[in-house]
């Protein structure tokens, strides 16, 4: 159950890592 947990947080915290980054890559790609 708390491996499950761990597991949902770390799945949920990667994909808003990642659409952040895209979305600071493409405003910086923007800017030049």
């Amino acid at each position: 159950n708390t491996f499950t947990f761990l597991f949902s947080a770390l799945i949920i915290v990667m994909v808003v890592g990642l659409s952040v980054w895209i979305i600071y890559e493409s405003n910086a790609m923007m800017m030049y």
